[in-house]
């Protein structure tokens, strides 16, 4: 048997087996057409067959990063039709699990799940359930934190305990002289950081919260945005202003009772 079976670049190979027919489907990073499907009926001689992706839309190719887009695929075969779940990254749309009846497609449009991950499985229970299965992460700007192994079926749970954990700290901010920052709602952008609007200095309040044993950071920096500029608006100046005094405390559906209780107890006391 040659090594490599697929020649070319064909990474993350992920194979089904269907009756005496095997299907193989790659990552293609930001490249378009996505996600190529190969069929073998001996594992040895493969033909390119399709691709998932051959609509604008159904990937974010063109928003993506170099590097980015279609990450490492899993293709299963359950009742009669064929899924794909892929992480479509650095600028794509998320994770997105497509279906089709045909192997050759038309594949779906694709469902973006709300929950980050890479390396994804797909497995159905008794009831015919789909679970989606990934090593799941938060990434806010450049700090990635590590959730484990994740489900798509506890992600509403998840929310639900962001949401808990979000209305804690807000009447703890309350009881202090600072305030917090508006966010878009979660069917839109779902963020895993709490913002505060300071009153005082950033650095402070960064020091008093490293001392407490929170760690925090700045939502905006000056260099973040040095492009913003006043010929662009009347009101941006003001606005500058106010990103560059928000702050921003963890707000991690994984905290522990007492991660939470020592945050509360620093948001309340900020100086």
């Amino acid at each position: 048997m040659r090594n490599p079976i697929v020649s070319g670049f064909h990474p993350d190979p992920s194979v089904v087996r269907v009756g005496d027919d095997y299907y193989l489907a790659n990552s293609t990073f930001e490249y378009f057409p996505g996600i190529p499907i190969f069929h073998s009926t001996d594992l040895e001689h493969w033909e390119l067959l399709t691709h998932v992706a051959v609509r604008d839309g159904q990937l974010g190719s063109d928003k993506a990063a170099t590097g980015g887009g279609a990450w490492a695929p899993t293709i299963r075969h359950h009742d009669g039709r064929f899924w794909l779940v892929i992480p479509d990254m650095m600028g794509g749309r998320g994770n997105v699990l497509y279906t089709a009846d045909r192997v050759e497609g038309p594949w779906s449009d694709g469902i973006v799940m709300d929950v980050l991950g890479i390396d994804p499985d797909i497995a159905w229970g008794p009831d015919g359930t789909c679970y989606v299965t990934m090593s799941g992460f938060i990434l806010e700007g450049t700090l990635l934190t590590h959730l484990g192994i994740t489900q798509v079926r506890k992600l509403n749970s998840f929310l639900q305990r962001r949401r808990e954990i979000a209305a804690v700290f807000t009447r703890a901010v309350m009881q202090s002289r600072h305030g917090i920052l508006a966010q878009k709602a979660e069917g839109e952008n779902v963020n895993f950081s709490f913002p505060v609007l300071l009153d005082s200095g950033m650095k402070d309040v960064q020091a008093y919260a490293r001392k407490k044993g929170v760690e925090t950071r700045p939502a905006f920096t000056d260099s973040a945005l040095a492009g913003l500029s006043s010929e662009e608006g009347d009101g941006l100046p003001k606005a500058k202003a106010l990103m560059l005094r928000c702050l921003l405390f963890p707000l991690y559906p994984t905290l522990t009772t007492e991660g939470i209780r020592q945050i509360e107890r620093t948001l309340a006391s900020l100086p």
